[in-house]
């Protein structure tokens, strides 16, 4: 019996110390799991800070942890508010900072398997800065482009797009066709879709507060004897908010036609001012005619591919509308491929 249970001490410990080798190589604590068990959401409050750039942004220094029943995926934020790595100020690679909402921040995927890390890694030489935030419009891409200073050395910036982007209002940036920038304007564009936490009350003993092992397995088991009820949850929660749309917004919702001209006009004389190149790559379903009328943009529309892609493979989640793992990887390398043909040194 002495030898049995010394046996598993050992198992635990060797254990323990793998999961958290792993999960420092990984850039996670596997505390987090079980610890934020009592609180899930796709979009936890604590992720988001409201800045001076009267849009909300990622809380520097954060660590969440999203659970739905499609995913479980820790949200890490680097010192510069931003979904990342911890990049250096300079740099000798070529730099490109991209902009964007929950699709280019990465809803749902786990970081490394986003579409602008699939990128970085496909293109030699280079570094994606990715300054995504779920629920931007156009407007709020611009404005945190605009007043963004966290790195130096940006040789390219690129708007990811979609039509869920073009249709999210931003007229409060907008007068007489022209941007104008409240200093009290604190308009904010972020549709949060908040999970009740009714499934998740258990209290975190001492053991599974501080063990990285016995957290996550805990996390893990709890998870598995809920999947059906989450399943049930998320399935109506995506139905309420997509009635919610319609009944609002009805089927198709332009903010305005002229919006994304007079936005991206501002955004490209930004670019010249800061001798940034600036691109703007659509990388939704559905073709967007108005980007492609807008003068003194580089566009390139990844619509065919996406629809070409969409007819033999999920390209979302099974509720949650987000871009998949898989289809993200697909995005990456089309992202890649522009790049490497065009703009690399």
């Amino acid at each position: 019996m002495v030898l049995f249970l010394s046996i598993l001490i050992i198992i635990f410990l060797i254990s323990e110390i793998s999961l958290q080798v792993v999960g420092h190589t990984n850039d996670i604590d596997f505390r987090l799991y079980d610890q934020e068990l009592t609180n899930p959401d796709r979009l936890p409050d604590k992720l988001f800070v409201e800045a001076d750039l009267r849009v909300s942004q990622l809380a520097p220094n954060t660590d969440v942890l999203a659970t739905t029943s499609d995913f479980s995926v820790i949200y890490r934020i680097n010192s510069q508010g931003l979904r990342d790595y911890e990049y250096p100020q300079q740099t000798d690679k070529t730099r490109i900072a991209v902009y964007g909402d929950s699709l280019t921040f990465g809803e749902g995927v786990p970081r490394g398997e986003r579409f602008a890390d699939i990128a970085e890694d496909e293109i030699e030489n280079a570094e994606i800065l990715n300054h995504g935030v779920p629920g931007y419009s156009l407007g709020d891409m611009y404005l945190h482009y605009r007043f963004s200073d966290y790195y130096e050395d940006i040789d390219h910036v690129v708007f990811f797009v979609s039509e869920s982007v073009l249709h999210r209002d931003s007229s409060h940036l907008i007068e007489n066709d022209t941007i104008t920038i409240d200093q009290n304007d604190s308009a904010n564009s972020l549709g949060h879709i908040d999970r009740e936490d009714e499934f998740f009350t258990e209290e975190t003993g001492l053991l599974r507060k501080h063990s990285h092992l016995v957290s996550y397995i805990s996390y893990r088991w709890n998870i598995l004897k809920l999947q059906s009820e989450m399943e049930e949850y998320d399935k109506n929660l995506w139905q309420r908010a997509n009635d919610h749309v319609s009944e609002n917004y009805g089927e198709a919702r332009p903010a305005s036609e002229k919006q994304p001209n007079i936005i991206l006009n501002e955004t490209v004389s930004k670019a010249e001012d800061n001798e940034h190149n600036f691109i703007v790559i659509n990388i939704g379903t559905s073709k967007i005619p108005a980007m492609e009328e807008i003068r003194g943009i580089t566009y390139y529309d990844l619509s065919e591919n996406m629809s070409s892609y969409g007819e033999e493979n999920r390209i979302r989640f099974q509720y949650d509308p987000h871009y998949n793992p898989e289809t993200h990887n697909f995005i990456g390398k089309n992202v890649a491929q522009i790049i490497q043909e065009n703009y690399m040194k």
